[in-house]
């Protein structure tokens, strides 16, 4: 299975050095909400899903949710003749302990999103502008954004940021 890494070019206008008076969110209800949402948007799919539990982070709501919605929407719309799609989920802990700003007491997690599409360099030019505003709502959040390709399932996105479980 092989597995190329590349970053997301930074295409950032708006970064947010700090974080303050933003909320704590979950990513758990985010993830579910955006899942949900698709899966009513596309009737016709199964799609399997299983995530561990994902942090709470500081940040803005609304950009989460269109984070998330630009992350799966892509995928969604890749399936191919595919009937079932899968998501995994999974988050480990990369640093434990953060003492910059509003993070005092967070850690830094990486969480993974695995799935059973085909990508590659095609599929990352197509999905660009989708992936180039991922990457600013995350740069905002003080987060790190890897996209890799992957040839039938794999860890397709890999998100680094600060948050506590």
């Amino acid at each position: 299975m092989p597995v190329t890494d590349s970053a997301v070019p930074d295409t950032n206008q708006e970064t947010r050095k700090d974080l303050p008076g933003l909320a704590i969110i979950s990513l758990n209800e985010v993830f579910k909400e955006v899942l949900k949402k698709l899966q009513c948007l596309y009737s016709g799919i199964t799609v399997v899903s299983r995530s561990e539990n994902l942090p709470m982070i500081r940040g803005n709501r609304e950009k989460m949710v269109v984070l998330f919605e630009n992350l799966l929407l892509p995928v969604f719309r890749s399936r191919g003749n595919s009937p079932t799609l899968f998501f995994y989920v999974n988050c480990d802990v990369v640093k434990t302990e953060l003492h910059d700003g509003p993070e005092n007491g967070f850690k830094k997690y990486e969480v993974r999103i695995h799935t059973n599409i085909t990508t590659d360099e095609n599929w990352k030019s197509l999905h660009a502008p989708q992936l180039a505003n991922c990457q600013q709502i995350l740069l905002y959040h003080k987060a790190n954004f890897v996209v890799n390709s992957i040839n039938h399932t794999g860890c397709l996105y890999s998100i680094t940021w600060p948050g506590k479980l």
